[in-house]
């Protein structure tokens, strides 16, 4: 994310800090422009309770559960290449990334023949 945001961002404009718990405690309690956050949804609250104090806008992706559903007249191949097209790129690291799969217990053994194979 550093290096994607020094090559194509104005560094003037857009800092990105990474870091565990202190640090991001230390983070929302300063007066930025805005605050981007992406997380779990009870460290959000934690992070917009503490921006509020300054009355900092925020903007939040809070990891919601993403399932991939695979029903009777799928293609086990084609829906075994979405799903990993999705969960892949960043080691699954991205807001839409399937968090399981609800799959017809008619195409199970394909599809995990399929992920096996595509994977």
């Amino acid at each position: 994310m550093i290096t994607f945001v020094q090559r194509y961002l104005d560094p003037s404009c857009y800092q990105v800090v990474e870091g565990k718990a202190e640090v991001a405690k230390k983070l929302v309690t300063m007066k930025f422009n805005k605050i981007v956050f992406t997380g779990s949804t009870e460290k959000g609250k934690l992070v917009a309770s503490a921006a509020g104090k300054n009355l900092v806008p925020c903007i939040f992706e809070l990891g919601g559960k993403s399932p991939a559903i695979v029903d009777v007249g799928a293609d086990p191949v084609g829906a075994a290449n979405k799903i990993l097209f999705g969960k892949m790129p960043n080691f699954g690291q991205v807001c839409i990334s399937p968090d399981y799969i609800l799959c017809h217990e008619s195409q199970y053994d394909a599809l995990l023949a399929a992920l096996k194979s595509e994977y």
